[in-house]
């Protein structure tokens, strides 16, 4: 087969409820399904149902016949910002929750199934509804208990303490950042994106910086989550 030619391929896709029930099907690989009277996904201790959950199966096949099946979980819901609310589904939430890390003293750092169950079973006794992924991407399994379980996230990049603040660091910085959307855009859970963890962003380059890596940020999110950046400051340093 010459490097130009592509084998033909089928797709097709069926929406499932959450008990399994048949919502809506298309077929061809590019295209839209609506649903009607969607179900949303909502935050812990918003709904008595929060983090619903559907499951788009979807199909590939080749020109022999051979079908590969994936089933991909999804959630609809919308999320909304101004100057002084932030909103789910249209209705005013409060962000309740903790800056998170991804290891544990009990075992270390790594993926570990019961301590994730474990660890978000702590976040549902404090009342939490949220938590921010310090200081960098988190594993997948952790993002679907999140997605399953209705915590929000605020996804934060591997970006600490940065100085210095030239056009090298910065396109490394952009570039992490849009891999970073890349993976977890289509999460529900997910609700907004750090792009750091207390820079200098004291100095003069750091304005320019951030608004470019902010920007290139909601470029790469069709959504337009809201971006923050997270700061230190103490009183000598509070203006307000």
């Amino acid at each position: 087969m010459g490097p130009n030619k592509v084998k033909a391929v089928g797709c097709s896709i069926k929406l499932l409820n959450k008990t399994g029930g048949h919502v809506q099907s298309a077929m061809g690989c590019v295209g839209t399904i609506k649903v009607t009277n969607a179900t949303f996904w909502w935050p812990y201790l918003m709904s008595e149902d929060p983090g619903y959950q559907y499951t788009m199966m979807v199909a590939v096949s080749d020109e022999q016949g051979n079908l590969d099946m994936y089933p991909q979980k999804i959630g609809i819901r919308t999320i909304g910002w101004n100057s002084t609310t932030l909103t789910i589904n249209d209705v005013p939430m409060y962000l309740r929750g903790c800056g998170r890390h991804e290891d544990s003293d009990i075992r270390g750092k790594g993926v570990d199934y019961p301590l994730i169950i474990k660890d978000f079973s702590l976040l549902k006794w404090l009342g939490a509804n949220s938590f921010r992924t310090s200081h960098y991407p988190y594993a997948e399994e952790i993002m679907d208990m999140a997605d399953q379980e209705g915590i929000m996230i605020i996804d934060e990049s591997p970006a600490v303490g940065l100085s210095g603040f030239d056009e090298a660091l910065m396109n490394t910085h952009i570039s992490v950042m849009q891999e970073l959307v890349r993976r977890d855009k289509n999460r529900p859970s997910v609700i907004m994106w750090s792009v750091g963890n207390e820079p200098v962003s004291s100095q003069a380059a750091a304005k320019d910086y951030f608004s470019n890596v902010v920007n290139a940020t909601k470029a790469a999110d069709p959504s337009q989550r809201p971006v923050a950046c997270v700061l230190s400051a103490d009183k000598s340093s509070d203006k307000a």
